[in-house]
């Protein structure tokens, strides 16, 4: 079983950008982005198991709250108890003071 408490190494790479935003790319599609104020996840168009979990990976990482589970084939992200549907073909946009997820 995949660990989910440290992001894999497997097609991955993370690093912070000159503007403070730290970047998980997992095959070329930044799945996760963040900063102070806000957390970016991006399925990149791929709902598959790896890039869930890749986003898990750097929730439990960083401390960032979230957490990407899927019912019916339907990807959802989970803050507190609240489940959102992520869209597949836009960026989810989490606001990190009020945990209200939006898309652009």
């Amino acid at each position: 079983m995949t660990q989910q408490w440290k992001i894999s190494k497997t097609a991955t790479k993370v690093y912070t950008d000159e503007f403070g935003w730290t970047r998980v790319i997992y095959h070329n599609a930044c799945v996760v982005k963040f900063n102070q104020d806000k957390i970016i996840l991006s399925m990149g168009g791929w709902n598959t198991n790896t890039t869930r979990t890749r986003m898990n990976q750097a929730s439990n990482q960083y401390g960032l709250g979230f957490g990407v589970h899927q019912k019916k084939g339907t990807p959802y992200v989970c803050i507190g108890s609240v489940d959102t549907e992520l869209k597949t073909s836009k960026p989810n946009i989490i606001d990190r003071k009020t945990g209200k997820v939006s898309t652009q």
